[in-house]
């Protein structure tokens, strides 16, 4: 297969860049595989205005109260939402007595706060602030005091 390619081009992917263009990269994971390089005349992220449903929201956390902040049995509270992906917020204060496991779909975890080990069939997996969890099924996690996470859970159903 060879690449596609159109006007003015890098010859090696953020590598000397023609003059007054800017790159966008786009790939299905991550930084492997395939991926895409697009060359713009205008820097794809230099808006001026948002107009209608799509533009950014600005959500203050903070001010939310999930169960499991003063109660170990408590949840993390689901702020945002729709049929496909939810995102939930937890500021477990202690370990949680209890196992749990999503059966339902994937999860991806930042840990923002805070340290900690979630236990899973493989053994224990230490997390630390700035650490991202991702797996399709969560066993008991168990936060030191003051962790803070948010969660990102998503239905079975996968782009391919």
């Amino acid at each position: 297969m060879y690449p596609l390619k159109k006007g003015k081009i890098a010859a090696q992917a953020h590598v000397a860049l023609p003059n007054g263009t800017f790159e966008e990269e786009h790939g299905r994971k991550g930084f492997y595989g395939k991926s895409a390089h697009l060359y713009h005349a205008h820097p794809p992220t230099g808006w001026i205005r948002f107009e209608g449903k799509l533009r950014p929201h600005c959500f203050d956390l903070n001010q939310l109260a999930p169960s499991d902040l003063k109660d170990p049995q408590g949840s993390p509270v689901a702020f945002l939402g729709n049929d496909d992906v939810k995102l939930y917020v937890s500021r477990r204060s202690a370990p949680m007595p209890f196992y749990y496991r999503n059966a339902d779909g994937d999860e991806l975890i930042f840990i923002h706060r805070g340290e900690g080990a979630i236990e899973t069939d493989f053994g224990p997996i230490e997390f630390e602030k700035g650490d991202y969890s991702y797996r399709d099924e969560r066993e008991n996690r168990e936060p030191s005091t003051g962790a803070k996470s948010a969660t990102q859970e998503s239905s079975g159903n996968r782009a391919q």
